[in-house]
């Protein structure tokens, strides 16, 4: 980590499958930014050691300061930057997903007694119902998995998908060069479609085709006016 972006894909792939211990007992190392470090190392202590945070959270569009008090259950790595899954009393959103960057202005522990997980993240072989029907961090408990079919226009971008899948579900089709994924839909898995948007095309369902496609248009309207 910290150490350029060749190894993104690997580290992405791998954090689905690691073992709590392993997350928990990860180090960042040649990283610059002290802060996202302090972060870390102070809510992976919280965390082993069942303590409730106070932190204070800088919002991302003006200078405003928040407080939420914070019940550590787990750390995940996604696109080479972790993420702490918990509770919040201050949301409603259960489980509570913190990004563990600059935005996070002051972590203090508490005295509290620690509110446990709802959740399952990790069984004791490493497996993981939490993670199962997603891409990423984001799990919207009211929304089921479902079969998305992506047309993969670059043959380049086809094999790299078979060596770096992007979801244990995943299902190939050689001869019309499209995959399958069964999980829920998420901002994580239209980031990854947007990302490729040049090289890969939602065949199925339409909805999922039509947000894609509304995004597509938003972003020529950017580019239209350039001389």
């Amino acid at each position: 980590q910290g150490e350029g972006a060749e190894h993104a894909d690997l580290i992405d792939d791998l954090s689905d499958f690691v073992s709590h211990s392993i997350v928990s007992n990860n180090k960042i190392v040649g990283s610059e930014n002290k802060s996202y470090e302090l972060g870390f190392k102070t809510i992976k202590q919280a965390l082993n050691e069942n303590v409730v945070l106070k932190i204070l959270v800088k919002s991302r569009n003006n200078e405003s300061v928040s407080q939420i008090e914070f019940h550590p259950h787990f750390l995940k790595m996604w696109k080479n930057k972790w993420y702490a899954f918990g509770h919040s009393p201050q949301s409603e959103i259960d489980p509570y997903v913190l990004p563990i960057d600059t935005l996070i202005k002051e972590i203090k522990p508490t005295l509290k007694k620690i509110k446990k997980s709802n959740f399952s993240y990790l069984d004791a072989n490493g497996n993981s119902d939490f993670f199962n029907e997603i891409i990423g961090i984001t799990n919207i408990k009211e929304r089921s998995a479902e079969k998305i079919t992506l047309k993969i226009h670059n043959k380049d971008r086809f094999n790299r998908l078979k060596l770096n899948r992007i979801h244990s579900s995943i299902q190939w089709n050689d001869e019309k060069k499209e995959i399958t994924l069964y999980v829920k839909r998420n901002i994580e898995l239209e980031v990854f479609i947007m990302e490729h948007a040049d090289q890969i095309e939602v065949v199925s369902p339409p909805s999922l085709r039509q947000n894609i496609y509304k995004k597509l248009k938003k972003g020529i309207r950017l580019y239209k006016n350039t001389n």
